[in-house]
């Protein structure tokens, strides 16, 4: 990847991700800026390119989803922020991988909230991932429906007009059939069914 010779401002970057705007500018900007030292990091700890391209690639999606929760306090700069986000990436794939206990690196925006939050929006990702699998398993019709209602939050009404359907009352049967297929393929896993109580709550 070529290097992103414009310089976007730490406020710019955030902006634009609050107002949805396309990124791939700013992507580039902070791959410029971080993926030297964040490879350098995952070579230390026994990792490839590859592998730092993907911890790359997924703490992109943190840091995006803290950004629009409001949970980047701009208390360091977003290469500082976005390195350690990297960094807590890579040290929990290594537990994942090889089942042992690290040892605690000590980075420089260590804070406990930051973990908290970073380690919060992990485990709601990985749960979404899981819930959205399933929904594959439903067909688009259900996946949307079911999508649009419990994870973008979109009243009935909303839903109604996306899909052009005749009414709402169409749409709830829908929704309830949907619902009513997804508790039948799940009645038996309860790690899946412990999830599914987590997020669909009517």
């Amino acid at each position: 990847m070529k290097v992103f010779k414009k310089k976007f401002s730490d406020q710019e970057i955030i902006k634009a991700i609050v107002d949805n705007q396309k990124l791939d500018d700013y992507i580039k900007q902070l791959f410029s800026d971080c993926f030297a030292s964040v490879t350098r990091f995952v070579g230390k700890y026994y990792g490839n390119k590859e592998d730092a391209e993907d911890i790359f690639q997924n703490a992109l999606l943190v840091f995006i989803d803290l950004v629009k929760k409001d949970r980047f306090r701009g208390e360091s700069s977003i290469k500082t922020y976005f390195i350690a986000i990297c960094k807590h990436l890579w040290m929990n794939e290594r537990k994942k991988k090889y089942n042992e206990q690290q040892r605690e690196e000590k980075y420089f925006y260590s804070q406990p909230q930051f973990e908290e939050d970073v380690e919060l929006t992990i485990h709601e990702r990985e749960k979404r991932q899981g819930l959205f699998e399933l929904f594959e398993k439903l067909g688009p019709t259900c996946k949307e429906i079911l999508i649009q209602f419990y994870f973008y939050e979109k009243p009935i009404k909303e839903i109604l007009e996306c899909l052009n359907y005749e009414n709402e009352q169409v749409v709830r049967n829908k929704k309830y059939k949907c619902m009513k297929k997804l508790t039948d393929m799940i009645r038996n896993d309860s790690t899946i069914m412990s999830a599914i109580k987590n997020y669909l709550v009517s």
